[in-house]
């Protein structure tokens, strides 16, 4: 049987929301901002997709099959319109940690 299970907390939307923000660029733009910040985790009980615990130290040396991977994300998205442009900003911050 094979587990995966994905847990995923977007902090963005409420406690960011009060830095999120619609201001005025000059006489033609305006620019949205929208910080956000996320977490996720994730296990997977048979990373490699092997038959079983022979098979895994056979192949790769070790009967460990497993891992969680930890990841945190914050980043911003900013649209400035100008006239009938819109210059788009996209920037992302992330760091995933592994148990093995």
């Amino acid at each position: 049987m094979h587990r995966l299970f994905n847990l995923s907390f977007v902090y963005g939307t409420v406690s960011l929301a009060m830095l999120s923000a619609s201001m005025h660029a000059g006489a033609d733009g305006l620019l949205d901002i929208k910080p956000y910040v996320a977490a996720t985790a994730t296990y997977d009980d048979n990373l490699f997709r092997v038959s079983g615990a022979d098979e895994a130290q056979a192949v790769l040396g070790t009967d460990v099959m497993s891992d969680t991977v930890r990841r945190a994300d914050v980043g911003i998205d900013a649209d400035w319109k100008i006239s009938r442009q819109h210059l788009l900003l996209a920037l992302n911050l992330n760091r995933s940690r592994f148990n093995r």
